[in-house]
């Protein structure tokens, strides 16, 4: 069964599990003088897959799009054997809290037009080295395929990060998610809820600020 966790990136909107975000100020600003011309409307669309997590983004193009998610859930907090698993954070490293292993910092880089991160069998394996295939950054995730009683896309943090290509490139980054905090030290932006339109009862909708223009 396939876990829809859904993020449109629109120049305007960002949305995440039927929540809509708002990514750029204006429309224009999503266009500057860099030697590659962006469009102006990316989005991007997450699902937990049966085949994988896939990560699709539409109007990409001009940018560079990295993406990390976390472990935070209060169990795995409290978990004195394996912890939160930390190393596809794009920031952290990990370590098991008796030191017994750890594993080095991933982050994945996502092509214009999105990716599929392969699962892996299981996150203890792949923590423990018990398996012959760990992350690959841009192909496979740790974490395995989710079940009915077992499902990520609200255990988990997300980050996004988005590099202008060009002379003068820029950089965002944006974080949803069970713990934003996670990524307090890194500056990305805090969504802030703006009023749905009619049609859309269904969908929260967040205004994303920039700090610098696009």
């Amino acid at each position: 069964m396939s876990r829809r966790f859904c993020i449109f990136l629109t120049a305007l909107t960002y949305t995440t599990g039927c929540e809509q975000f708002h990514l750029f100020v204006d429309e224009d600003t999503a266009i500057d003088t860099a030697e590659e011309e962006r469009t102006s409307n990316p989005t991007v669309d997450i699902t937990w897959e049966d085949a994988g997590l896939a990560i699709e983004i539409e109007n990409g193009f001009g940018y560079e799009f990295t993406f990390g998610l976390v472990e935070s859930t209060p169990e795995c907090a409290a978990d004195v054997e394996y912890g939160c698993w930390t190393a596809e954070s794009c920031i952290n490293e990990y370590i098991t809290p008796q030191e017994t292993f750890a594993h080095p910092r991933y982050c994945h880089s996502i092509e214009q037009n999105g990716t599929t991160l392969a699962y892996s069998e299981s996150l203890a394996a792949v923590i423990t080295a018990s398996t012959s295939e760990g992350v690959i950054p841009g192909s496979k995730t740790a974490f395995p395929m989710p079940t009915e009683s077992k499902t990520y896309e609200f255990d988990v943090t997300y980050y996004l990060q988005a590099v202008s290509t060009g002379e003068n490139p820029t950089i965002e980054c944006w974080v949803w998610g069970l713990n934003p905090d996670y990524y307090i030290e890194e500056g990305c932006k805090s969504p802030v809820p703006i009023a749905l339109e009619q049609d859309m009862r269904n969908t929260r909708r967040f205004h994303l600020p920039l700090h610098t223009q696009w």
